[in-house]
This record gives structure tokens, sequence and C-alpha cells, in this order.
């Protein structure tokens, strides 16, 4: 599993997020902040660790710091993200409330009524609006979560098998080498119409979306941290050949490489 660490101050965040096409993040995220994520509408499926979840309206993933995180779709969707660390809620908070907010993430997902959803809404507008409002803010959301983690099911919501699991990982670790979809299910014991129609009823994307997007991401990488000549990095992202790279790359970030680096080089003289 390929981790992407990140750090995350002292402090509460909140943001509402509103997608018109799906997304895929291919690359696990972990840091060290407690992450609440509603949906609003649409669907989505988020990792947390290996365990796939199939979450929709009025879910709400409760992401405990440190837990290796992913999610992916297809379709249009709107969330609510709320993040916060643990060293500020011992500051912020009560003892009682504290452990109310903590006793929350042993549920990792909890199933809330869609017409509480603009309640939640509202709270979130507030606090991103108002920084003196956020603790109260943050208390009314927790409370509202807290009353429904007996009428939630987590388990009801899990969607990946230990097997497909399997593949998953495989082929985070080994994305770079995989050359067809022939020598996967080969190497799986499997034929290859199952495992390509098995992986997009559990996933929402084909296999070789799936690879494509972990290139593509180290292809950025490489393109934003270093000065390696692109010519090069396609090679070193599993690709033969440079005019598919480059087709691939344009079809997922609507730029050329060339345009993505010269991009990420303008942002940092910027922010310097």
């Amino acid at each position: 599993m390929e981790v992407l660490q990140s750090n995350t101050a002292d402090n509460i965040y909140f943001w509402i997020e509103d997608k018109e096409q799906g997304n895929v993040n291919p690359i696990y995220e972990s840091h060290g902040a407690y992450e609440i994520y509603i949906v609003c509408n649409g669907e989505r499926r988020m990792y947390l660790g290996n365990v796939l979840y199939k979450v929709g309206t009025g879910d709400a993933l409760m992401i405990s710091a440190s837990t290796p995180h992913r999610s992916f779709g297809d379709g249009a969707f709107s969330g609510i993200c709320i993040e916060f660390s643990d060293a500020y809620i011992k500051e912020h908070f009560t003892k009682s409330q504290y452990d109310k907010i903590t006793e929350c993430f042993k549920t990792p997902l909890i199933s809330l009524p869609p017409n509480l959803l603009p309640i939640i809404r509202t709270y979130s507008l507030t606090a991103y609006n108002n920084v003196d409002m956020r603790n109260d803010c943050m208390l009314a959301i927790v409370d509202i979560l807290y009353k429904h983690i007996p009428f939630s099911n987590p388990n009801a919501k899990r969607t990946f098998d230990s097997d497909l699991s399997t593949i998953g990982n495989y082929i985070q670790k080994n994305y770079l080498e995989i050359k067809g979809l022939d020598a996967l299910s080969e190497h799986f014991g499997i034929t290859k119409s199952h495992l390509c129609r098995v992986f997009k009823e559990h996933t929402g994307i084909t296999i070789t979306h799936y690879i494509n997007a972990l290139k593509i991401q180290r292809a950025c990488l490489l393109l934003c941290e270093s000065k390696i000549p692109i010519h090069d990095i396609y090679k070193m992202c599993g690709y033969d050949n440079s005019q598919y790279f480059n087709r691939v790359f344009k079809n997922m970030k609507e730029v050329t490489p060339n345009q993505f680096r010269q991009q990420s080089r303008a942002i940092k003289m910027w922010k310097y």
C-alpha cells in the first residue's frame, strides 16, 4: 500500500466541496488529524485501510488519525469535510466533550437522515465564515453524529472482499511493472473478463483507468519535484510510448505534461 503522508497543524478546518464530475485518488493519504467526511449528494467509494465502503447521501465517514484512506467515484458528488488534530480538541474542549468526539470515531461510518444535512451544512458554513463559532458548530455536528451511532451499521456498507483487496494492493505495489491485463489475470489465476467485471463492479472504475491514475500521479510528482526531462519521466512511470503517455496525461489532467510542469513552477514562484 503506497501512502502519501501529510501533516496537519494543531487547528480545526471546515470546507464544503461540490464536484460536477467524479475523480479518483489513486494514492492512499494519511495524516495526523481526525477527519469527518459527510456525503451530501451522490455516491463515493472510500477505502479506510483495506476496507472499502460504498457511501451515499447522509453517510459520514469517521477517519481516525493516521488511518490510510482514499476515495473514488465516477459521478458528481458534494460533501462536507472537517479536520482537526488531537491536540486541538484536547485544548479547546472539556474532558467529556473530548470523550464524546473520540467515541464517534469508534464507528467508521455513521448514517444520517437526509433531512439533517441542510442543518449540518449551515453549521459548517457558519464555522467556515466565523472562526469564533467553529467550536460551537463542531460540537453541534458531533452531537448529531453521536446520537445516530446506534442506528448505523458500517458492515452493511462494506463492499470489498478479501480477494479483491489483495488485487488492489498488488496493483498499488506493482503498477509500474504491470504490462497488461492478461499478465495480471494470469498472476491471480482468473480470467481477464472476470477480473475486469468484478473490479469495475466494486470500484466504479476500470483496472486500466486505475493503473493509469497511479502512473500519472507518479508523473505529476516527478514533474513538480524534479528536473528530469519529460522524455525520461514517461519511462519511469511505466509507459513504453511517449505519445500514449501524453494522451493519457492530458485526458486526466486537462493539460500536457509540459504545461503541468510550467504551472507547478509558477505556483512555487508565487508562494515564494
